[in-house]
């Protein structure tokens, strides 16, 4: 019978059997990646705090520049909606090295 490929949970249980030093990787980018995502969270929650201050500066009477500052809060909308994918993807990349058993 053929080799049958290993799942990701077989090949990180032997890694781990054989103290091999590709676990140590694995583990890296599993950290490396929460780190990202929860960077991308701050950001986008961040950025959600700017849109709506800006939202409120923009509705001020007293400022007449007030487009300039819709646009802002519309960059900042449109920021915040990037960083929350990021954070989604991130997330998925972890959910599936979870899956590994890593940890």
């Amino acid at each position: 019978m053929a080799n049958q490929p290993q799942s990701m949970k077989a090949v990180v249980a032997t890694l781990r059997q054989e103290n091999a030093p590709a676990l140590l990787d694995l583990l890296e980018l599993h950290v490396a990646v929460g780190e990202m995502e929860l960077g991308a969270q701050s950001l986008s929650a961040a950025l959600r705090e700017l849109a709506g201050e800006s939202a409120q500066l923009a509705a001020s009477p007293a400022l007449p520049p007030s487009a300039r500052l819709h646009a802002l809060a519309d960059y900042a909308r449109s920021a915040s909606s990037t960083a929350e994918a990021q954070a989604a993807a991130l997330k998925e990349i972890r959910r599936g090295l979870d899956a590994w058993n890593l940890t």
